[in-house]
């Protein structure tokens, strides 16, 4: 699979959010529902959010300016939405896993390849620093040069960086 470069979106004005869980439920689930629809209300975007696979298709896609899943174990997405999530990401779409993105897809590769590994544990739970490797890129840009943060820190198998 090869993935275009991430190109600068205009303001993104439709927004779906996948919020599934087919494993571990996470308790900040509710809460990223109603801080994303309250950030859309001020910024102007209309955003969707729900926890049925079959809202994710190619046309619901081809309407949608952000794909965000906050989503955990293998989701029964059926052959040709796969497709159309990876096609929808390799032709430019924009997509933003949240947090547990990464427990996701573990019988689909072409997923596990998307978004680069596959969640492998959270050992650590303390303040890490992080350095801001893109300083330039629209996701990363406002950070700065290095940052500090107190998190649950993912390992991940199956990695890489590309």
């Amino acid at each position: 699979m090869h993935l275009q470069p991430i190109k600068e979106p205009a303001v993104p004005k439709s927004i779906l959010m996948l919020r599934h869980s087919a494993g571990y439920e996470h308790s900040y689930l509710p809460d990223a529902e109603v801080a994303l629809k309250a950030i859309g209300q001020a910024e102007g975007w209309k955003v969707t959010t729900t926890h049925q696979l079959q809202k994710v298709t190619a046309q619901t896609l081809a309407e949608t300016d952000l794909l965000i899943f906050a989503t955990t174990g293998n989701l029964a997405f059926e052959p040709d939405q796969k497709e159309a999530i990876i096609s929808y990401v390799e032709a430019g779409g924009s997509f933003f896993g949240i947090h547990n993105a990464t427990d996701t897809g573990y019988d689909w590769p072409e997923y596990g390849q998307m978004i680069g590994g596959y969640f492998e544990g959270h050992p650590w739970h303390q303040r890490v620093g992080v350095i801001v490797e893109d300083q330039q890129h629209p996701a990363t840009r406002m950070l700065g040069e290095r940052f500090v943060v107190v998190d649950e820190i993912y390992t991940f198998k199956e990695w890489d960086r590309q």
